[in-house]
């Protein structure tokens, strides 16, 4: 807790002097001194940091690393790697369903072993305590055999050998545990066939390659800094601010530095930006769908071209040379459009497929699920407690991409490579406005243009960096994440926002907008803020009436749980868990006729809640529908085979069709899993028989 604490503290504290240095007036000379400095400084500190034994290697170097080296399928990354070191299949995120893990209650753990054991015909008591099973299971080698199986179906067996070296190096360090409650590797098709160039990919996992994937990205900074001046037009004192402000960054500190994707990423961005200004569309076309390719949201760097290029071929569009800058704008979406297509076939000789790697990025990224340091403007929203499904979840991203798409709708933007590359940064730098997710360590992007922010408008530049240092002193993502409406932990992402926000401002400003433009932004922000009060309103209501109607549903209350349910359904009318328990509450007072619908709704709006269905089909039962009953509690099982529950219930309903032998069998692998429940065990007796 200390670690984290301090490591806070310092990156705020740098990040502080930073912005110090951004409002400092003083001679070149000195300026290149102080920024030189501070770059020493925070690179120390960065590795010093990252080389401590339970930092080094990096879970994203690791992932990374291992994920281009052998490209086994997304979503069984961590079942390869439980195998490549020897462990049991449990205790691992679910990668399919990310806000899972597998065998995570102590049921599914014993049903692991004891179906392991029996599938092999290792003599066992089924009963015994968890220990006695794991231990009983590891002594006969089925764990080891086991492993070696999924090993030999997933890799070439002459990459085997290697592949468990690579990961034992890992286990042997005390990383693999925090390996496997990751989100997995996110490495694109084409990152892989990329990776592939790397010399280290081909040495053992140690060392090395994890002090190679520090230089390279350390190179990166100054790749990106070099880059700036062209791009920008910054001074070699603006680079060196690029520099000295990337790294002292949390973001480059914690995340970037000992990872494998920050390089990658940000040159061929910058790259792309420098062929917009010189005039490049091909260069630039190829250079957006390497970026793209490797994390798809670059790919909106096109709008750069495409926003001008609708505005030409509207009416209005009187410019002389206006063909010849019409086949530019086209030249660079073919460009990049053939560049994508051509790349993303050959991309596939790294062994993966687009559609899985789509498939992951939707499951991880797009379906809902916060991710922990996300600082998008969902997220924002999710920290002030505005509920799930809120229309405000779509409506910010829509009202945030209109003065995006503004950026190129001037002729101004349009005709200057130089105001077009500026702005392409800057559109990547707004980016968390527009997606679910969009994870702290994307945010280095602005600190490449604070200097041209300085440069126009010093305490502004001053008044970002210093909002960044505000929010690395607050507690971490991980601290604040799960509290809702938490005020903390809105105002530690807010700056991710108001940062790109003040670098959009200033560029529209310049641009001249009529009266009536600027009048409409005003009433659409003053909208926005009032509807995101009454949506924060709404969510801590909802969750007060929630914690009211459960504490007077477990106090047998039904009644007065039923009328707050009633408020909360109205507040809420898409919510699986309000609909189940506004159900439950009129079970209780025997309104079973009504409570039937709102269970069918419950299950209707989440199909995967285990509890919805058992509640349904327990309330089937007793208004005498036994064959419905049997499809809802079938359909839990199958969600979940290990819920005791669920199998004590299904086992009734199979003794009420007159199936005696399921019946037993289904009691007897409840009595198995919870040897601890007497309930279960008389059941058993009942059924059975002495």
């Amino acid at each position: 807790m200390l670690g984290a604490i301090a490591d806070r503290v310092v990156a705020g504290l740098l990040t502080l002097v930073a912005s110090l240095l951004l409002a400092w007036p003083r001679s070149a000379s000195r300026a290149r001194v102080a920024w030189i400095v501070l770059i020493g400084i925070g690179t120390a500190y960065g590795l010093a940091l990252n080389l401590q034994p339970r930092n080094f290697p990096n879970g994203n170097f690791s992932h990374y690393y291992l994920g281009a080296k052998y490209p086994v399928p997304y979503g069984e990354t961590y079942r390869l790697f439980h195998a490549g070191i020897g462990r049991e299949q449990i205790g691992m995120r679910d990668l399919e369903r990310p806000s899972r893990r597998i065998g995570s209650s102590l049921y599914a753990q014993r049903a692991y072993y004891i179906d392991l054991l029996r599938a092999t015909g290792v003599t066992f008591d089924p009963l015994a305590p968890l220990d006695t099973l794991t231990a009983r299971a590891r002594d006969a080698g089925l764990i080891e055999a086991q492993a070696r199986r999924i090993l030999a179906a997933r890799l070439p067996a002459n990459r085997i050998a290697d592949y468990r070296r690579d990961v034992g190096w890992l286990d042997e360090r005390g990383l693999a545990f925090h390996m496997s409650g990751d989100y997995g590797y996110n490495g694109s098709p084409f990152y892989g066939l990329l990776r592939r160039l790397d010399p280290t990919l081909y040495m053992r996992l140690g060392l090395l390659p994890a002090l190679a994937g520090l230089a390279w990205q350390l190179l990166g900074v100054l790749l990106i800094a070099w880059l700036s001046g062209p791009v920008l037009g910054f001074s070699m004192v603006e680079r060196l601010a690029v520099a000295g402000l990337v790294v002292v960054s949390a973001e480059f500190t914690n995340y970037g530095m000992p990872g494998l994707e920050f390089t990658e990423v940000w040159v061929p961005v910058l790259l792309a930006a420098l062929a917009l200004r010189r005039g490049r569309p091909a260069l630039s076309g190829l250079a957006i769908a390497v970026a793209g390719l490797l994390k798809i949201f670059p790919f909106l760097m096109t709008l750069a071209v495409a926003v001008p290029l609708a505005r030409s071929l509207g009416p209005g569009a009187s410019e002389a040379d206006a063909p010849r800058r019409r086949q530019r704008r086209l030249a660079l979406l073919a460009a990049c459009a053939a560049a994508a297509l051509g790349l993303g076939l050959l991309s596939l000789l790294s062994g993966r497929t687009w559609v899985d790697f789509l498939h992951k990025i939707q499951v991880e990224f797009v379906s809902g699920s916060n991710m922990i340091n996300s600082v998008s403007a969902a997220a924002a929203l999710a920290a002030l407690g505005v509920p799930e499904g809120s229309p405000l979840y779509w409506l910010v991203p829509l009202a945030g991409l209109v003065p995006l798409l503004a950026l190129f709708w001037n002729r101004r933007a349009g005709e200057s490579g130089e105001v077009l590359a500026r702005r392409a940064v800057i559109l990547v730098a707004a980016m968390g406005w527009l997606v679910r997710s969009w994870l702290n360590y994307y945010a280095v992007v602005p600190f490449i243009l604070l200097p041209l922010v300085a440069r126009r408008r010093r305490g502004l530049a001053v008044a970002m960096a210093a909002s960044m240092a505000g929010t690395y002193l607050l507690p971490g993502f991980d601290a604040l994440y799960s509290t809702a409406g938490s005020l903390v932990h809105a105002l530690k992402v807010v700056p991710y926002l108001a940062v790109p926000a003040g670098l959009v401002w200033l560029e529209l400003r310049e641009d001249g907008w009529p009266r009536w433009a600027v009048r409409l932004a005003a009433v659409t922000a003053i909208l926005l803020a009032l509807a995101t009060t009454w949506e924060t309103w709404r969510g801590r209501e909802i969750r007060r009436l929630a914690e009211q109607a459960e504490a007077s549903l477990e106090s047998g209350d039904a009644a007065v749980a039923l009328g707050d349910y009633d408020r909360l359904a109205r507040l809420l009318p898409r919510d699986a868990r309000i609909q189940r328990r506004h159900a439950v509450a009129q079970a209780m007072l025997g309104r079973l006729d009504e409570a039937l619908p709102d269970f069918a709704r419950a299950v209707a709006l989440d199909p995967e809640d285990v509890a919805a269905r058992d509640d349904y089909a327990r309330a089937l039962l007793m208004s005498g529908r036994l064959g419905e009953a049997v499809q809802q509690i079938e359909a839990a099982h199958a969600l979940d085979p290990t819920e005791v529950q669920i199998l004590f219930q299904l086992a009734r309903m199979r003794l009420a069709q007159g199936r005696r032998a399921e019946a037993i069998a289904l009691l007897a692998r409840a009595r198995e899993l919870a040897p601890e429940e007497p309930a279960i065990a008389e059941a058993l007796r009942r059924v059975a028989g002495p």
